[in-house]
């Protein structure tokens, strides 16, 4: 038993959350889907807030409603990119390609907004350009991820650790 089912034997349900953790510990891709729900805290996506922020700073909507669209075939682009280089470079070396290629444009992005003395719409253009291309990596990371979970967890404790993805 762990060191909290000892403490609070009385509740099984804290020991079953326990193990359950563990499992998730020691599937062997936890980094990974760890890694993986980090991506979807963002904020530098073609969301509302993004949306919002894109008209307050005089984005014209027809442009921020093609940005979505682009937004979207870049995701579709990112998942036929995929296949391709899992052949190629094996599925985790394409994850970290991946993760990496997605964090460094969404860095650049967050940069844009601490460029002191340039001219607002460079700064949206540059991030709004930069969230674009990292969809790519966003997606191949997704498919990565979930390829990496599928073939690295134990069946029988695969329904538990989804379940803390």
């Amino acid at each position: 038993k762990g060191c909290i089912s000892r403490y609070f034997g009385f509740l099984p349900f804290v020991s079953q959350c326990e193990n359950d953790w563990q499992d998730f510990a020691d599937s062997g891709c936890a980094g990974v889907m760890i890694s993986y729900s980090f991506l979807f805290l963002t904020v530098l996506s073609f969301g509302s807030l993004m949306t919002v922020y894109l008209q307050w700073a005089g984005m014209n909507d027809t442009w921020i409603g093609i940005s979505r669209g682009l937004a979207a075939l870049m995701g579709f682009t990112g998942a036929v990119i995929f296949p391709l280089l899992n052949r190629y470079f094996g599925l985790w070396l394409t994850a970290e390609f991946a993760i990496v290629f997605q964090c460094s444009l969404v860095t650049l992005a967050a940069s844009a907004f601490f460029w002191p003395g340039v001219h607002k719409e460079l700064t949206m253009v540059v991030m709004v350009t930069a969230v674009l291309i990292s969809r790519i990596g966003l997606w191949i990371f997704d498919l990565s991820a979930r390829q990496i979970a599928q073939e690295t967890i134990p069946e029988a404790c695969r329904g538990k650790v989804n379940g803390q993805w």
